[in-house]
C-alpha cells in the first residue's frame, strides 16, 4: 500500500515542507518540497502563533499547487533545544517461545515508555538503541527473529518542552492542520556522520526516513489526500 508522509521543520528563520511517497517496498520518493521564510520564529523560538500558523497555510498551499496533494496533516521535527533523552529498558520473558512480531515489539516500546517525567516534560517517542534476544543476540530489528526465553529492549525514551508543544499544538490548530507525530531532529539525525554539512533538504529527507520506521512498526499513516 502505496503512503504518503510530509515533514514540516521550523527552522530559526522560517519554515520548510517535504511530502515523500513510500512504496510498498519501503522506497521513498520526494513528491513535493516548498521553504518559507517566516519572521515569527528567531533561534528555534516562536514569537507569534498567528503568523506562524498563517505561514503553515501558505506552505501547505504551494504544496499544493506543486502535486495536487492536499496536506491535512504533517510530522513536525522538534529542535533540540526542547529535547530530552532518557535511557530506559523494558523486558519480556514470560511467553512460549516463538517468533518474533509486531506485537512484540509494540508492547516492549510501550514497556519502555513507561517512566517518569517531570511537570515540563512531553513524551513524543521511544527510539530503540538495541533488542537483547535470549540474553545473547544483540538486533536492532527483531522481527521475524526466533527466541526461547526473553526479549530486552534498550531505548531511548524522548521527551519535549511542554510549553513549546502546547504552542505548537495552538499554532497548528488555528491553521487547520492536524499533527501526526513529533520528530525529535537530533534522534532523526544520529545515524549521519558530519550532519552538520548536510543541506536543509537532506536533513529533511533523513526525517522521511525517519519516520518510515515509525509507520514500520505503527502501521499509522498520514492523512494526505490525493
Amino acid at each position: 500500500m502505496i503512503k504518503y508522509v510530509s515533514v514540516l521543520d521550523i527552522g530559526t528563520t522560517g519554515i520548510r515542507m517535504l511530502v515523500g511517497k513510500i512504496g510498498e517496498d519501503g522506497a521513498c520518493h520526494i513528491v513535493a518540497k516548498a521553504a518559507l521564510n517566516c519572521k515569527c520564529i528567531k533561534k528555534y523560538n516562536i514569537e507569534n502563533e498567528d503568523e506562524l500558523a498563517a505561514a503553515i497555510c501558505k506552505i501547505t498551499k504551494r504544496i499544493e499547487e506543486q502535486t495536487e496533494i492536499i496536506v491535512k496533516s504533517t510530522y513536525v521535527s522538534i529542535p533540540a533545544p526542547y529535547t530530552g533523552y532518557v535511557r530506559n529498558t523494558a523486558v519480556i520473558s514470560d511467553r512460549q517461545a516463538g517468533t518474533i512480531g509486531y506485537e512484540i515489539v509494540s508492547e516492549l516500546l510501550d514497556m519502555a515508555s513507561d517512566t517518569e517525567l517531570y511537570e515540563n516534560e512531553f513524551l513524543i517517542d521511544v527510539i530503540p538503541s538495541k533488542y537483547i534476544i535470549d540474553n545473547t543476540t544483540n538486533v536492532y530489528d527483531p522481527i521475524g527473529m526466533e527466541f526461547t526465553e526473553s526479549v530486552r529492549i534498550e531505548a531511548d525514551v524522548v521527551t519535549a518542552n511542554v510549553d513549546y508543544i502546547n504552542t505548537l499544538q495552538s499554532c497548528f490548530a488555528k491553521a487547520g492542520i492536524e499533527i501526526d507525530g513529533y520528530i525529535p531532529l537530533g534522534a532523526a539525525m544520529k545515524n549521519i556522520k558530519r550532519a552538520l554539512c548536510l543541506s536543509v533538504w537532506a536533513a529533511l529527507r533523513q526525517n522521511i526516513l525517519y519516520i518510515i520506521k515509525i509507520i514500520r512498526f505503527s502501521q499509522g499513516h498520514s492523512r494526505l489526500a490525493v
